[in-house]
This record gives structure tokens, C-alpha cells and sequence, in this order.
């Protein structure tokens, strides 16, 4: 199984907190649309891309993996951060016909949130590919 960082947006549920186990890091945000940005930065391709070289093994979903990330504070006023945050609300709404076209523009509002280039986010999106081809094909061995 090769890591991958996926996140997802959970609200109380019956009036109670949810609490995850397992390889997770839970993350409590002040509102939706804090934990929405978020949750784009870190699905990103750049944010998947430096965990999957910095951590492997049982840590790799630990909470130091953020630090490493460097993902900026939401500011509310930025339309940049407003974008990211919106389009992970759409993801969430989705029925899974628009995900891959989804997922493509919050990979280039995360290449603007930390200044890559068009090149260099396709060079981490192949790389991506790459690893998770190969651990396809690892496993089938």
C-alpha cells in the first residue's frame, strides 16, 4: 500500500464530536470554511507530493506531517483561499462525475498558494502517478 494523504471534512455528528483511529490526524478548525481550505491544501498534488518524501511507514499520517507541509492560515479576505475552499465544498457535493476536474483545479490554485509553476505541478503530478503505479504493481507481485 503506498501512502497517500486523502482528507475529509467532518462535522459533529448527533450533536457529537467525531473522533477518528486508525493512521489519522484530526485537525479542529473554527468553521467549515476554514476546515474546507484545508482540506483542499492538504488533497492537494504539492501537499501529497512533500508528504510522500518526507514520511512513510506508521508516522505518515501523523500531525507533524503539517509542519512539513507549510500550509498558510486561512485568511478570509483572500480570494486565492476562498477558491481552495470552495472547490473542496464542491468535492464534498459532488456524485463523483466531476472529481477528476475538481481535483485538477484545486492542484493549480495549490501550485499558486505556494508559487510553482505549471511545470513543476506536472512534474509532481507524474511523480504521483509514478509512485502509485508502482505500488499497484508492488502489490500484485
Amino acid at each position: 500500500m503506498v501512502p497517500d494523504l486523502r482528507p475529509a471534512v467532518v462535522g459533529p455528528c448527533e450533536g457529537k464530536a467525531v473522533v477518528p483511529q486508525h493512521v489519522v490526524t484530526l485537525v479542529a478548525l473554527a468553521g467549515a470554511a476554514e476546515a474546507h481550505y484545508l482540506g483542499a491544501a492538504v488533497g492537494s498534488s504539492p501537499a501529497r507530493f512533500i508528504a510522500a518524501n518526507y514520511s512513510t511507514g506508521k508516522s505518515f499520517g501523523a500531525p507533524h506531517i503539517l509542519h512539513h507541509v507549510r500550509i498558510p492560515r486561512l485568511e478570509p479576505k483572500s480570494t486565492l483561499h476562498g477558491r481552495l475552499a470552495e472547490l473542496s465544498e464542491a468535492a464534498a457535493r459532488d456524485d463523483h462525475k466531476r472529481v477528476a476536474e475538481i481535483e485538477a483545479k484545486v492542484d493549480e490554485a495549490a501550485a499558486e498558494l505556494w508559487g510553482l509553476m505549471p511545470r513543476e505541478l506536472e512534474v509532481i503530478q507524474k511523480a504521483l502517478r509514478d509512485r502509485k503505479r508502482a505500488g499497484r504493481e508492488q502489490e500484485a507481485e
